[in-house]
Formats: structure tokens, C-alpha cells, sequence
């Protein structure tokens, strides 16, 4: 995998910001759904040399709604999915008539992708992770020589119960 494309120009910049003022219904639709989400989506973001309708930058994934011009740009756009693979990214692709008929499937495909591609967030507990809804905590460390450290019980933090207020939130 190639380094993130990060350099956009001041070309490309300006070329985002007239693409977000002219946006068509279908992409106007999605952004202000995916900006109700709880996942940070960029919208007519730089990736150069293109520039993507829709991209979660920590998920390293590309959304594009296809109009009608993407009937005869199909060579284009499989060599733009092809370069935007070499440096991490995942593109999901979609039809303006996808957001217009069905746009809740739509956003439950892109936020599943997005979680599914996200890295664990940062404090998750040991390596990284996290534990999944009902699964039991691991009972020993991950490389399987000792027990997990043990942490203070929810709301007492590391100094026991005489750090802070006192109380569990």
C-alpha cells in the first residue's frame, strides 16, 4: 500500500468548494443524512488528483454517487477506484437514484463499511480493542503469561475512591 494521498492543491481546494456549492439533490440528500451520523464523513473532499463526493478519512473509504454521466465514464472511474485502492482507500459507489429511492440502505451500508474499516479508538482497553457487547473480559494477557492488570471498578478512577468527587457518573 502507497502513502495516504494528502496533497491537495490549491486547484483541487477550489475545485471542492465549487463542487459542494453545486451539488446535486441525490449528494445534498446523503451529506445532510451522513452529517445527522455520529461517523465524520468530509463531504467533496481532495484526494489528488481527484477529488471523492464523500470520503471517511479514518475509515480510508470513498463514497461516489454515479449520475447519468457515469454511464459512459466507466473506464475512468475503475482506474480512479483502482488508484484510490493502492493508497488504502475502499470506494463504495452508489447511484443517484440508490439515494433518492432507498437512502436509509444507502447509509446503513456506508456507516457499517465506515465502522467495519475505523481503527479502535484510542483508550479501548488492552491493544487496542474493545470488548464485544456480551463477551466476557479476557482472563489472561494477550500473549497468555500473565492475568490482565486489574483497574479500578467504573467511576473511581486510578486513585480509588478519595480521588475526585466521589461520585459515578
Amino acid at each position: 500500500m502507497k502513502k495516504a494521498l494528502h496533497t491537495a492543491t490549491t486547484e483541487d481546494i477550489g475545485r471542492a468548494r465549487a463542487l459542494r456549492r453545486a451539488m446535486p439533490k441525490a449528494e445534498r440528500l446523503l451529506w445532510n443524512r451522513l452529517r445527522e451520523s455520529e461517523t465524520t464523513v468530509r463531504c467533496q473532499h481532495p484526494l489528488h488528483p481527484y477529488i471523492v463526493d464523500f470520503a471517511c478519512v479514518k475509515a480510508r473509504l470513498a463514497i461516489e454517487l454515479d449520475g447519468e454521466s457515469h454511464d459512459t465514464r466507466q473506464t475512468y472511474d475503475q482506474n480512479r477506484d483502482r488508484v484510490l485502492s493502492e493508497h488504502g482507500y475502499k470506494t463504495l459507489r452508489f447511484t443517484n437514484d440508490d439515494v433518492l429511492t432507498n437512502i436509509d440502505s444507502v447509509l446503513e451500508t456506508i456507516l457499517h463499511e465506515a465502522g467495519k474499516r475505523s481503527p479502535p479508538p484510542l483508550g479501548g482497553g488492552l491493544g487496542g480493542g474493545s470488548c464485544p457487547v456480551g463477551a466476557e473480559p479476557a482472563t489472561t494477557s494477550p500473549s497468555g503469561n500473565h492475568p490482565p492488570p486489574s483497574l479500578p471498578p467504573r467511576g473511581e478512577g486510578l486513585g480509588g475512591e478519595n480521588s475526585g468527587s466521589g461520585k459515578t457518573l
